[in-house]
């Protein structure tokens, strides 16, 4: 397979199973896969995307919690912005009908969380010298306020657990 032209320390990882050689391939021919883990007993499920990065210098993506229709309708969305097709994502702003009438914002990934999360990247990009890049999509609740808002519904705060830096937030709307 062919490599990264941007990043020339990329080699693409010895597929070790069926779903390795399924994912590569995809990554390979449609420049990106959609990743799903079911959730653990008492945790919720995710999804993530792969191949962004490697194929257009864009943050990988992870939807926490979300339905699985609605996680595939937002990667789908982000892999549209990641190909150029709408204008590159941007961390900390609101986009507020990202699909339909959901809100979303994008927050970094902080560093202790790719272990627990992106597995499969962490292997995927095992041959780059700097950690890739890579964001969770945080969706707001039904009534359009995210999770370091006043009047988020708590009920979704299990179901979706911050993984990125609140600081990126005005205090004034962070919760206390």
């Amino acid at each position: 397979m062919k490599t990264s032209i941007w990043l020339p320390d990329f080699s693409w990882p010895e597929p070790e199973d069926k779903q390795d050689q399924e994912i590569l391939a995809k990554v390979h021919t449609n420049e990106w896969a959609a990743m799903h883990v079911a959730g653990e007993p008492g945790e919720p499920e995710y999804f993530f995307t792969v191949g962004h990065y490697l194929h257009h210098q864009r943050p990988e993506v992870l939807v926490v919690g979300a339905p699985k229709l609605v996680a595939q309708h937002l990667l789908n969305r982000v892999a549209l912005h990641a190909q150029g097709k709408f204008p590159p994502l941007q961390v900390g702003r609101e986009y507020p009908r990202f699909i339909d009438k959901l809100g979303v914002m994008f927050v970094p990934v902080k560093p202790e969380h790719y272990n627990q999360y992106l597995g499969f990247n962490n292997w995927f990009y095992g041959s780059l010298q700097h950690r890739y890049p890579a964001l969770q999509l945080v969706w707001a609740d039904m009534n359009g306020a995210f999770p370091w808002q006043r009047g988020y519904d708590s009920r979704f705060s299990r179901l979706q657990p911050l993984l990125g830096d609140e600081t990126l937030h005005s205090t004034s709307d962070r919760l206390h």
